[in-house]
C-alpha cells in the first residue's frame, strides 16, 4: 500500500470513528423517531423535530412510545414546528438515512416495492456512519470518494460490491429528487453526475467479475436429497406448519431461471388459470419506476413444483420464506456436502445454460427476463450451443447452379 493509500485511509478512518463516536449504531429508523444501538448493548429511541428555523431538536427515551409521544407533543405545539416538518423534503433538511427511508416506504406506497436485497442494501447504507446523519446537500462527490474509499479500504469490501452500493445510492437521490422537484431551473437532481468515471479511475469501483460456475456431475441430485431429507427431519419436529421446501425451491431454480427474491415474490393470484406463464415485476435500471411487468413462461416441471406448495390463509405468496434465509441455506448445505464456490444465484445459470440449448434465444429470453442479447449470452455455454447449432444445421447444404 503506497502512502497516498496509506494517508487516505487514516483520514477516513478518522472520520468513521468520530461519525460512530457521535451517533453510535442506527439499527432503525421510522416516521420521526430514530433507534441507535448503545456500547452497552441497549436500545436508545431518539424522537426528531425541526424548527422554523430548520434547526433540528431531538430528545432521547428508553421507549419507541416515548418518543413518539415527546414528538407529537413537540409538532402540537406550533403550527410553524409543523410547517417546518412538511417541509423535511427539502434536500438540506434531509438526511441521507431519511432519503433512503423515505425512497424504501415511497417506492412501496407506488406500488412497486423494492427487492428485499434492496431494502437491506439501503438499511446497511442507513447504518454507516459516514451517511447516516448526513444532510443530502453534502453529498458531494468528494464525499461519494471518500465513502468508497471507507468501504474498500476499511471495511474491506469488494469494489463490485461498493459500485452496487453506489448505483442504488445515487438512483435514490435522483428519485427521491424527481418526486420532490428538487432540480434547478428544469434540471434534474443529480448532485453525483459524473462521479461514477472517477471512481473507476481510481479502482475504488469495478464491474463484477462474470461467473462460469454452474453444478456440474452429481452437485444438483446432492443437494436436492440433502434437503429432502432435512425436509423431512424439521416435519417431524413441527407440531404445525410446514418445513421449508429447499428441495423444491432449488430445483424450480434449476429449472425457470428465477432470481432468488423473486422465488419469494411470486404469488398465487399472479399464475395463469391454466399454469402457463405467471406474471412478475422485474427490475429495470432504464425504467423510472425500477420495475418492468413481465409474464412468464412456466416450464411444466416448475408448475407441479408450485402446484405441490401449500396454501397459507391469508398470504398470497408460492414461496413465502426470506431470501437470505434460502442462500444461507444454500450455502451451508454445500459446506456440508463439500461443494466448493456453489452459489444459489448460480441455479439461473444452469437454467439459462439448459434452456439456451432447448429452445431459440427469443424464447429463453422471455423466460430469463433478459432485454439485451448481451445480458443473456452472458449465462450461455457457448461451446455447448455451437455444438447445438452445428447438429441443428448439419443438412443444409450449398445449392449450385450446374
Amino acid at each position: 500500500m503506497n502512502m497516498i493509500v496509506e494517508n487516505e485511509v487514516a483520514e477516513v478512518s478518522k472520520v468513521v470513528a468520530k461519525a460512530k463516536a457521535k451517533i453510535g449504531k442506527l439499527v432503525a429508523y421510522k416516521d420521526g423517531v430514530r433507534a441507535h444501538k448503545l456500547k452497552n448493548g441497549g436500545i436508545s429511541f431518539q424522537g426528531i423535530v425541526r424548527g422554523a428555523d430548520g434547526k433540528k431538536r431531538t430528545k432521547s427515551f428508553a421507549t419507541r412510545e416515548e418518543a413518539v409521544t415527546w414528538r407529537n407533543a413537540e409538532l402540537a405545539k406550533a403550527p410553524e414546528v409543523v410547517v417546518a416538518e412538511q417541509q423535511q423534503a427539502k434536500p438540506g433538511k434531509m438526511t441521507m438515512a431519511e432519503l433512503f427511508a423515505f425512497y424504501v416506504a415511497k417506492s412501496a406506497e407506488d406500488g412497486n416495492p423494492l427487492p428485499e436485497g434492496q431494502v437491506m442494501m439501503f438499511n446497511r447504507l442507513s447504518r454507516h456512519p459516514m451517511l447516516a446523519e448526513l444532510l443530502v446537500t453534502d453529498m458531494t462527490a468528494n464525499q461519494a470518494r471518500a465513502y468508497c474509499s471507507s468501504r474498500k479500504n476499511i471495511d474491506k469490501v469488494h469494489p463490485s460490491t461498493v459500485m452496487a452500493e453506489f448505483i442504488r445510492l445515487n438512483v435514490a437521490l435522483r428519485r427521491v429528487g424527481e418526486w420532490n422537484e428538487w432540480g434547478k431551473e428544469g434540471a434534474p437532481f443529480n448532485p453525483l453526475n459524473g462521479v461514477m468515471e472517477k471512481l473507476r479511475r481510481d479502482k475504488l469501483v469495478a464491474d463484477s467479475t462474470q461467473r462460469d460456475r454452474r453444478p456440474v456431475n452429481d452437485e444438483l441430485p446432492r443437494l436436492i436429497a440433502h434437503f429432502t431429507k432435512v425436509e423431512a427431519e424439521e416435519q417431524a419436529t413441527l407440531i404445525e406448519g410446514k418445513a421449508m421446501p429447499m428441495a423444491d425451491i432449488v430445483a424450480f431454480a434449476a429449472l425457470n431461471a428465477f432470481r432468488r427474491d423473486e422465488i419469494t415474490r411470486l404469488t398465487w393470484s399472479s399464475l395463469s388459470a391454466d399454469g402457463s406463464s405467471i406474471k412478475l415485476a422485474r427490475k429495470d435500471s432504464s425504467n423510472s419506476t425500477g420495475r418492468r411487468d413481465c409474464v412468464v413462461p412456466l416450464l411444466p416441471a416448475a408448475l407441479e413444483i408450485i402446484k405441490r406448495q401449500p396454501r397459507v390463509d391469508g398470504e398470497d405468496r408460492i414461496f413465502p420464506f426470506v431470501g437470505d434465509t434460502i442462500s444461507q441455506r444454500f450455502t451451508d448445505a454445500c459446506k456440508k456436502l463439500g461443494i466448493e464456490d456453489l452459489r444459489f444465484h448460480d441455479l439461473r445459470h444452469e437454467a439459462i445454460s439448459t434452456l439456451a440449448t432447448v429452445l431459440g434465444v427469443a424464447e429463453a429470453m422471455l423466460i430469463s427476463g433478459h432485454k439485451t442479447m448481451r445480458s443473456f449470452m452472458r449465462y450461455v455455454n457457448l461451446e455447448i450451443e455451437a455444438a447445438r447449432i452445428s447438429k441443428k444445421t448439419a443438412s443444409i447444404t450449398l445449392k449450385l447452379a450446374v
